[in-house]
């Protein structure tokens, strides 16, 4: 069935294309037979999007920006290809139980020592950006849950979770005394689901009494306890939390920073940044999962 019209050749169509008729009868036998009969559309780009035609110049410059980009998309290609290989490869040497992924002695300023812990079957990393009701926390240890359901034979120990709480979220990372003196809750919305006033309190920090047990282990202290690990970016924490001190106290920096390290959670750990320490964790053999 003929789905076009018969038109003239060299009428044009509404789009900018032309569109002619090959007249000549088709020779008989071989696989070229239908190429004669076929309807022929020559586009012209100059009427259908307002562009110029191109001169042969220009034409000889497209083709070779093709090649250029042919080239390209093969090295890109190769690159990722590579790329993939270097993954796979420190992978297997992860797998095998090299976490230091560094022979280099760490500075005595940042306590990198929870790498060392970092030696179960099982390893992720947890990233935390935002508060996002805690929900980092909530999926860390879900997983470590989800993990012993499908291999009830791994020993708990051996599932390594690591929570990193940076940028936005680092108020998760202070006590209750730093929520109450700034307000934290009324800042962030987030009300005690009791009274119904702005939580005076880290909701994540500790189960209050009564918790069901499905929900218990979601604090950072119950995280922490049964081998979980929790990393704060330094950087996030003098630009909200030291600030503060510094400013409601009128104290200096360095004073402001000893009071602000005095109230966060016991056993979280300081990293240089929330970035370092997400990287870290991965070249200790832990794979990425963005949290909140």
């Amino acid at each position: 069935m003929n789905l076009w019209p018969d038109v003239t050749a060299g009428k044009m169509m509404r789009n900018g294309a032309r569109r002619s008729v090959a007249r000549e009868p088709a020779p008989r036998g071989g696989r070229g037979d239908a190429i004669a009969g076929c309807v022929i559309f020559t586009f012209r780009p100059s009427r259908a999007f307002g562009y110029h035609q191109q001169s042969p110049s220009m034409r000889d410059s497209a083709m070779s920006d093709n090649r250029r980009r042919d080239f390209l998309g093969w090295l890109g290609a190769s690159t990722l290809v590579a790329a993939a290989s270097g993954r796979l490869g420190a992978q297997t040497v992860h797998a095998a139980g090299d976490t230091s992924a560094t022979t280099h002695p760490a500075s005595e300023t940042w306590d990198v020592s929870w790498v060392d812990r970092i030696q179960g079957d099982a390893r992720a990393v947890f990233d935390s950006p935002a508060v996002s009701d805690g929900d980092a926390l909530w999926r860390a240890v879900q997983w470590r849950k989800d993990y012993r359901g499908v291999y009830p034979a791994t020993d708990p120990a051996k599932i390594i979770a690591v929570l990193v709480i940076r940028h936005q979220a680092i108020p998760l990372a202070m006590d209750d005394s730093f929520w109450a003196q700034f307000d934290v809750g009324k800042d962030l919305k987030i009300k005690d689901p009791d009274n119904k006033d702005w939580t005076k309190v880290n909701p994540i920090r500790a189960a209050p009494p009564g918790t069901p047990d499905a929900y218990a282990d979601a604090s950072l202290e119950k995280f922490m306890s049964s081998g979980g690990i929790v990393l704060a970016c330094h950087m996030a924490f003098m630009g909200r939390v030291v600030s503060q001190y510094r400013k409601a106290g009128s104290l200096s920096m360095e004073q402001a920073e000893a009071e602000a390290r005095s109230h966060l959670i016991p056993g979280i750990i300081l990293q240089p940044s929330g970035i370092f320490a997400a990287l870290r964790a991965q070249q200790a053999g832990c794979s990425y999962i963005v949290g909140s």
